[in-house]
C-alpha cells in the first residue's frame, strides 16, 4: 500500500520546520472556507493531545508523506515499534475527534473495543482513585474499590493500565 498513499503537504520541509521541533507546525498552515477553518481548529486541538513522538510521526507519515522506513532510519526507532506508536496516534485522533465528526457530519464512528471505565458514568471518580495508586502498591485494591463502588468487573490489571494511558 505505500505506493497508494498520497503525499500531503509535502512543503514542510520547504519552510524549514524540523518535525522534531514541531509543537507549533499547525501555527504555519493557513485555512480557506469557514468549515475547513472549523475543521482546521479541530484537528489542531485532536493533535496538541498527542504525546511529541505521537504528533512527530503523524506530521512525518501523513503530511510529509514519509514511510515506516525512512521514519525509522530518521528516529532510530524500530518498525514494530513505529507500528504501535502509529496504531496509538490513530486511536487517540479518532476518540478525540469522534464528537466533532458525529456533530458536523452526521456520522457516527464506530467504537473499536469498549472501555469499561470510558463509558462509565462515573468515569471521573474512577479517574481519581486509579491516579491515588501508588507505584510499589498491586493493582488488586484498585480493582476491588473500582467494583465495589461502581459495580464494575475489571478482570484484569491491564484495563486500567490500558485506560490510563489511552485514554
Amino acid at each position: 500500500m505505500p505506493g497508494s498513499r498520497v503525499i500531503y503537504q509535502n512543503w514542510i520541509v520547504e519552510l524549514g520546520l524540523d518535525p522534531l521541533k514541531i509543537k507549533n507546525f499547525f501555527d504555519m498552515i493557513e485555512t480557506g472556507s469557514e468549515k475547513s477553518a472549523e475543521i482546521d481548529r479541530q484537528v489542531r486541538h485532536a493533535m496538541e493531545g498527542l504525546s511529541e513522538d505521537e504528533m512527530e510521526f503523524v506530521i512525518r507519515f501523513y503530511f510529509m508523506g514519509q514511510g515506516y522506513n525512512e521514519i525509522s532510519d530518521k528516529s532510530g526507532r524500530a518498525n514494530h515499534k513505529l507500528e504501535a506508536l502509529h496504531k496509538r496516534a490513530i486511536r487517540k485522533l479518532k476518540s478525540r475527534l469522534q464528537p466533532f465528526v458525529k456533530r458536523s457530519f452526521g456520522i457516527k464512528i464506530k467504537k473499536g473495543r469498549a472501555c469499561l471505565i470510558c463509558d462509565s458514568p462515573q468515569r471521573a471518580k474512577i479517574d481519581r482513585i486509579i491516579l491515588k495508586k501508588k507505584p510499589e502498591e498491586t493493582w488488586s485494591p484498585v480493582m476491588k474499590r473500582i467494583r465495589e463502588k461502581f459495580g464494575l468487573k475489571i478482570k484484569s490489571p491491564q484495563t486500567l493500565i490500558g485506560h490510563q494511558k489511552y485514554h
